[in-house]
């Protein structure tokens, strides 16, 4: 997937309710977007900016795992400490995806600045592979977001 040119797609004619907000590219890669009638969540200047998440505390990312072809999107969430679990912004955001709204669980993956605190893989997200062409994935992507599950939207309430 060439996040580059999906990401320029989409910035083009983003999702309608969706700002469109940078992307990363290579395998483990994404285009990371935010609900345009939520306001950004944003560091505090003394938080170094992450390459994932730039200055923001938290960014819905979409990505393809290469391996399964399984496109999804996630709630990206940057914690402070050693790891996700000890920190308590990350936890109660991962808590109130997976436990209130109906998100599901993140593989645990090791994780330096940010973590994922849960994913969503239904709907229009299944029809995009790692090898769709860019034009078909956008339209799926922004089929998606405009009609998001009831837990993506039931989180995105909750923000």
């Amino acid at each position: 997937m060439n996040y580059g040119q999906l990401f320029k797609n989409l910035k083009r004619n983003p999702p309608k309710g969706w700002r469109v907000i940078h992307y990363v590219s290579g395998v483990s890669g994404g285009v990371y977007f935010w609900p345009a009638h939520v306001p950004h969540q944003t560091e505090l200047p003394s938080v170094q900016a992450d390459g994932r998440l730039l200055h923001f505390s938290m960014l819905f990312e979409f990505h393809v795992i290469k391996k399964s072809s399984r496109a999804r999107i996630l709630a990206r969430t940057r914690f402070h400490g050693a790891k996700p679990k000890n920190d308590f912004r990350w936890l109660s955001l991962q808590h109130l995806a997976t436990q209130h709204c109906g998100g599901k669980d993140v593989n645990k993956a090791p994780a330096n600045s940010t973590a994922s605190v849960a994913l969503w893989d239904d709907g229009d997200l299944q029809q995009i592979a790692f090898a769709t062409p860019i034009k078909r994935a956008a339209n799926h992507i922004r089929d998606y977001l405009q009609h998001p599950a009831y837990s993506l939207s039931s989180f995105i309430n909750h923000l």
